[in-house]
């Protein structure tokens, strides 16, 4: 298990004033059986209000938007996330088993061709030899060998708006373009797949406060009887360097900004990505670790302390309500600290 710190910062420089602008921000971690987020802050500069919901795709959005004049917004996102090695599921199914009609009706959405995964006569030929020769799960880490051996990874040559298919006219591309043309062959010979948004660690052995100049990454989610992950940029596996933020059909359910804006001119865009590695708490058991929400208690007997309101801890430890933190700063008082999985952005509790 590793412990990483993740802090995405996002930079825009209008050339003339904006009166107005309406953003959505998807750069929250997810929690699930491979990570946990202990901490996620989203801020921006000018300050303004904020509220969170979660997408169609299970991916945490954070909306908000600018009414007065600005020249410049800054977002910035900082979370800290346990990870752990993805496992490779035990149930995998055959293709007759894929090709059910209960199978389609579920994962309709995740067969079909997108703006950024169209469909390709070419790759559908391509998709049908790699089936032939290796049942689904194997296939997965087919498709990752013929698309490494079509495209050359070089940053600059497509944009956000290129598609699987640009891609392989082009030769070249980045993690964006792999993982796309990757899922056109997957769905092509019916395996439904994700396209999932995160961040990569590049040093695998990196030690406890090494930060480096970290990277937006991307990677896919097969189904073939259970979810499992693979990167086909890296031909890896997931590991504990990986944080995974969105998935969705394709980049255009994963941006991590998106918004309209109010202005004249053109739009300079500057992005800074850094990842540390982050000691664990030894001391803290792991069952409190993996369990950050727990059951709400009484508050210490003879504490006075405000601080120790269970009602306050309730409302302000866990943004859906549902968990609660103590942390008792009376002397006279011994009692548990408890840490909730979201940072809010005033948590009396400490």
């Amino acid at each position: 298990m590793w412990r990483l710190r993740v802090v995405h910062t996002t930079g825009y420089a209008y050339q003339s004033p904006v009166t107005a602008s309406y953003n959505e921000a998807r750069l929250t971690p997810r929690s699930n059986n491979r990570q946990n987020v202990i901490l996620n802050r989203v801020e921006t500069i000018p300050a303004t209000r904020s509220y969170r919901y979660i997408d169609y795709w299970g991916t945490a959005v954070t909306a908000f938007d600018l009414h007065a004049p600005h020249t410049d917004l800054t977002v910035m996102s900082s979370s800290v996330v346990e990870t752990e090695r993805a496992e490779r599921p035990a149930t995998e199914l055959g293709w007759g088993d894929l090709h059910s009609e209960a199978v389609i009706d579920r994962f309709d959405e995740l067969l079909r061709p997108t703006g950024h995964v169209p469909a390709s006569k070419r790759v559908a030929s391509v998709a049908k030899k790699i089936a032939k020769s290796h049942d689904p799960a194997e296939a997965v880490v087919a498709v990752g060998d013929w698309v490494r051996g079509e495209l050359e990874y070089l940053p600059g040559t497509t944009s956000v708006h290129s598609s699987g298919l640009d891609a392989l006219k082009e030769g070249r591309g980045v993690c964006q373009d792999f993982v796309h043309l990757s899922l056109m062959l997957l769905r092509s010979m019916g395996i439904p797949s994700h396209y999932v948004s995160g961040y990569l660690h590049p040093k695998r052995d990196a030690v406890v406060g090494d930060t480096v100049d970290g990277r937006s990454h991307a990677w896919i989610e097969a189904w073939t009887g259970a979810w499992w992950s693979y990167d086909p940029t890296n031909d890896a596996e997931i590991t504990e360097q990986y944080v995974g933020v969105g998935a969705g059909r394709d980049y255009a359910d994963v941006s991590p900004l998106k918004g309209i804006y109010s202005g004249k001119g053109a739009t300079d865009l500057d992005v800074i990505v850094e990842v540390t590695r982050l000691a664990l708490p030894t001391e803290e058991p792991a069952a409190i670790r993996r369990n950050a929400w727990t059951t709400p208690r009484a508050a210490p007997p003879g504490c006075r302390c405000c601080r120790c309101s269970a009602s306050a801890c309730w409302a302000a430890g866990s943004p859906s309500g549902s968990g609660w933190a103590a942390s008792c700063r009376c002397r006279t008082a011994r009692w548990p600290r408890w840490r909730p999985m979201f940072a809010p952005s005033r948590m009396p509790c400490g």
